[in-house]
């Protein structure tokens, strides 16, 4: 395994971290009293799929992850740390 990114690994991170930084900022927007971290979670996983047409092979790190059931890894206060929505 090479430590040295080529330019495509570069181009690669850049948009996969331009996706994720996109769908981050939208669901920040939605976070108010009364919204439920399901309903953010199926929202993400919306625009994973939307992202998914237009790249190919985008997907949530969380998601499989020894078992972890959703794209999101949530909770409604700081004690929590992998809450599933």
């Amino acid at each position: 395994m090479s430590l040295i990114k080529s330019e495509q690994d570069i181009e690669n991170m850049r948009v996969s971290g331009t996706i994720a930084a996109s769908i981050l900022k939208e669901l920040a927007l939605m976070v108010r009293p009364g919204i439920t971290t399901q309903e953010l979670n199926e929202f993400a996983v919306r625009r994973i799929q939307e992202a998914n047409k237009k790249h190919g092979d985008v997907k949530s790190a969380f998601l499989g992850y020894e078992g972890f059931p959703a794209v999101l890894c949530t909770s409604v206060n700081s004690i929590i740390v992998h809450g599933v929505p």
